[in-house]
C-alpha cells in the first residue's frame, strides 16, 4: 500500500509540476512586469481550468459511447428458448432474467442494474451454489458496480497517456469481485461460493467459465482459501511511462486550451 501512495504522488507531483511549468511559460523570463505576470498567470490558470473542464466532458462522452455499446450487446442476446428454459427460469424465480447464449452471468445497467443468467449457467450449478452466484450479482448491483466501471475504464481511456489509471481500474474491479464473493460467503456460506468458482473455472472457454473470473480469478480464488494478496504493485515501467505521458501531455493541453481562451 505504502508503494502505492508513493506512486499516486508521483504521479499527482508531475501533473502539479506541469501546471507551473505551464504557467512560468506564460511569461518568459518573467520579464513583462507585474502587469504582464498577472496577466499570462491569469490566463495560464483559465487555460487550465478549461482543460479539467474539456478533460471531464470528454471522460462524459466516452462513457456515453461505453454504455451505448453496452446496451447494443445486451440488445443482440437472444431470448432463452421456451421449452428447456422452463426449469431455469423455476429456479431463478425472477431474481435475474434468463437469455439465451452461454456462459452468461453478470450485472449491468446504470441507474437500475439488473441481473442476466443464460441457461447453462443455472443448470451448471446446484441451488446453493445458484444462490452464491445470485447473492454476488446483487451486491454488484448494490454498490452500483456497473457505473463505477464505466466511469473508471472511460476515464483510463481518455488518459491513455497514463497508464497507471487504466492499472488501477483494474485493481478496483479486483476489489469489487472479491467483496462480493464476501458477501456471498456470508450469505451462504464458503462451500456454495467454492463449488461455484470451481464449475464455472473449469467449464469449456466458451460455456460458463467466460462469466466467473475475468482477471480477478486469481486473487478470487486466493482470498476463498484464507490467503487473500495485497494489492499488486504498480510495475515501475506504467510509472515512468505514467510520469513521462503526464509531463508531455499536460503542457500541451494547457497551450492548446490556451488558444481558446
Amino acid at each position: 500500500m505504502r508503494r502505492l501512495q508513493l506512486a499516486a504522488l508521483a504521479v499527482a507531483g508531475a501533473l502539479f509540476g506541469s501546471c507551473l511549468i505551464s504557467a512560468a511559460a506564460a511569461c518568459p523570463g518573467w520579464r513583462c512586469g507585474a502587469q504582464g505576470t498577472s496577466t499570462g498567470a491569469q490566463t495560464a490558470l483559465d487555460a487550465a481550468m478549461l482543460m479539467v473542464a474539456l478533460l471531464a466532458m470528454s471522460v462524459v462522452a466516452r462513457a456515453a459511447w461505453l454504455t451505448w455499446r453496452g446496451r447494443r450487446s445486451l440488445a443482440a442476446l437472444q431470448p432463452a428458448p421456451g421449452g428447456e428454459a422452463t426449469v431455469a427460469r423455476h429456479r431463478l424465480g425472477g431474481r435475474a432474467r434468463l437469455t439465451g447464449g452461454s456462459g452468461i452471468a453478470f450485472c449491468t445497467g446504470l441507474l437500475r442494474p439488473r441481473l442476466y443468467f443464460s441457461v447453462d449457467v443455472v443448470d451448471a450449478l446446484d441451488n446453493e451454489e445458484l444462490e452464491a452466484v445470485l447473492v454476488h450479482e446483487r451486491c454488484h448491483a448494490a454498490r452500483r458496480d456497473p457505473l463505477r466501471r464505466v466511469l473508471r475504464r472511460a476515464l483510463a481511456d481518455v488518459l491513455w497517456f497514463a497508464p497507471a489509471v487504466a492499472w488501477w481500474a483494474d485493481q478496483r474491479i479486483r476489489r469489487e469481485e472479491m467483496a462480493a464473493d464476501a458477501a456471498a460467503v456470508r450469505r451462504v456460506g464458503l462451500r456454495p461460493v467454492a463449488g461455484a468458482l470451481v464449475k464455472l473455472w473449469t467449464s469449456p472457454p466458451t460455456s460458463v467459465s467466460s462469466a466467473a473470473y475475468g482477471d480477478a480469478a486469481s486473487a478470487r480464488v486466493a482470498s476463498l482459501l484464507g490467503d487473500p494478496c495485497g494489492p499488486d504493485r504498480l510495475p515501475r515501467k506504467v510509472l515512468m511511462i505514467s510520469v513521462a505521458g503526464a509531463l508531455a501531455s499536460v503542457p500541451l493541453g494547457i497551450c492548446f486550451a490556451t488558444l481558446l481562451v
